[in-house]
């Protein structure tokens, strides 16, 4: 029987606390400048335009603190793990879509990469753990 935890499994999911924690702040830090994300400076005039950004990096740092989590016990954590990897899947598909129709740059394109990387170890991590459950 594998061991279901190991330092590369909190590694990894340190690793993708701190991806998001700099993903998801960094739109606050850099003073949330959208023209840079969506190609458009008109978006700034329209405050509801800046409301979806913001609860998306808000959810992005957020789910960093459930990645931060997951590091401290992987093993007890299969559950969210499952969800992230959904969730990461999702994101890039959503990304990749917005960036393909021309609405978003690519170093928005290359932070989907990420997540898309992000998704594979994840779902590693559960095929290396399957005889434990999905949950």
């Amino acid at each position: 029987m594998q061991k279901t935890s190991s330092r590369f499994d909190t590694a990894l999911f340190s690793v993708a606390a701190l991806w998001n924690f700099a993903i998801g702040s960094s739109a606050f830090a850099l003073d949330l400048h959208f023209e840079l994300l969506f190609n458009d400076a008109n978006r700034l005039v329209d405050p509801l335009a800046r409301l979806y950004p913001q609860l998306t990096f808000g959810f992005v740092l957020f789910f960093g603190f459930g990645y931060a989590m997951i590091a401290l016990r992987p093993d007890k954590n299969r559950g969210f793990v499952t969800l992230a990897t959904i969730a990461k899947v999702t994101a890039f598909a959503s990304i990749s879509y917005f960036y393909f129709v021309g609405v978003l740059p690519f170093l928005a394109f290359s932070a989907g990469l990420g997540d898309l990387i992000f998704a594979f170890l994840f779902a590693h991590f559960l095929w290396r753990n399957r005889e434990q459950g999905w949950i």
